[in-house]
């Protein structure tokens, strides 16, 4: 493996598309089901005083399905991610949460059946001194506490669209986005505001990691970065994403020196002109789902992500031949490649004879 001087200079190489004898690979762990939520408070609903001591030391070794291996993290850096099982944006927005057997994650509950509503029930504009917001700090002063060694991200950071498809029924959103542009754009600009001022709160409390910061997909960066997605676009189409979504996503891109933006295979066809022609984001992450396109279908797209000066990070779910197409069929300038695989003998493989 490669000493830190050298991983910290592939990475910033990485993000500028500079020259390099070969992409980044990296290997993550497949996710794991576990409950510790569910555990400690049954169906009912997450209250700021929940959010304690016991929480965090519940979720302490939890990690999701795009956290790199501590043991063998290859290329990308170990992270820690501090979520405790919470959807943090859904909850400053001022969702109802709980968590359900056998799951991760809590849920959110719908806040309004429709716009109106929403504007009267949720707890936006987001104030410095909100309890939650205090409740999150916590948690990252908790795991920086605990892993002072290692970079510790920003939480999940999910998009304007998916707030309002967490917020309200997913019907209204996409009906009133085209019928009601103005008053949804009202909405998109409160929530833009919320996620810029909680992305800010949480970089003054993260301690810098050699002078930057990584994503919780293990990449790290020199300077401050996010991580952002909007799951939501595909249901909404291509045009309606670029008019009334984009121009708020590139705000909240533009509120660090490097942002990455999460997409799925099965999604990216529809967004790939909107992502290139956005010169505040920088890196375009793209997972690739079993029922998306075939590879045949996506090498051409991430090539033309990397001819526009994006660097690409491909997530593979499950160890494959795909690997060695990536690897072989695009250049090796600002790629990195994550593969989800438990098995040793794919580390050895994955480390050694993909890279050449």
């Amino acid at each position: 493996m490669e000493n830190l001087e050298q991983r910290l200079k592939r990475h910033g190489a990485f993000w500028n598309n500079e020259p390099v004898d070969r992409p980044m690979i990296g290997i993550c762990r497949p996710l794991k089901s576990s409950a510790p939520g569910y555990e400690l408070m049954g169906e009912r609903s997450v209250r700021p005083e929940d959010v304690d001591e016991e929480l965090y030391q519940a979720y302490k070794d939890c990690y999701t399905v795009c956290t790199p291996c501590a043991d063998h993290p290859g290329d990308l850096f170990y992270t820690t991610i501090p979520h405790c099982g919470l959807p943090w944006y859904e909850i400053l927005m001022g969702c109802s949460v709980s968590f359900s057997p056998g799951t991760l994650m809590a849920w959110a509950e719908h806040l309004a059946d429709n716009p109106e509503e929403l504007k009267q029930r949720w707890r936006l504009p987001l104030k410095k001194d909100d309890q939650w917001l205090e409740k999150l700090r916590f948690i990252l002063r908790r795991r920086q506490e605990d892993f002072p060694e290692t970079p510790i991200p920003t939480v999940l950071g999910r998009g304007v669209l998916d707030l309002l498809m967490a917020a309200m029924p997913n019907e209204e959103v996409m009906t009133g986005l085209a019928l009601k542009p103005d008053m949804y754009k009202e909405l998109i600009a409160d929530l833009t505001g919320m996620i810029v001022l909680a992305i800010q709160e949480q970089l003054k409390v993260l301690q810098p990691f050699h002078g930057g910061y990584a994503n919780r997909r293990g990449l790290w960066a020199p300077g401050t970065a996010c991580w952002s997605q909007e799951d939501g676009a595909t249901l909404v189409g291509p045009q309606l994403y670029r008019d009334l979504i984009l121009p708020f996503d590139r705000k909240i891109w533009n509120s660090v020196d490097y942002a990455m933006f999460h997409t799925h295979s099965a999604g990216l066809p529809a967004m790939i002109d909107a992502l290139i022609d956005a010169p505040e984001l920088e890196c375009v992450e793209c997972t690739v789902d079993a029922n998306g396109p075939s590879l045949d279908e996506l090498i051409p797209l991430w090539k033309r992500m990397l001819e526009a000066d994006k660097s690409l990070l491909v997530c593979l779910e499950e160890f494959s031949d795909h690997v060695n197409r990536v690897v072989r069929e695009l250049p090796a300038e600002g790629l990195a490649i994550s593969v989800s695989t438990d098995n040793p003998p794919e580390y050895d493989y994955l480390m050694g004879d993909a890279r050449i």
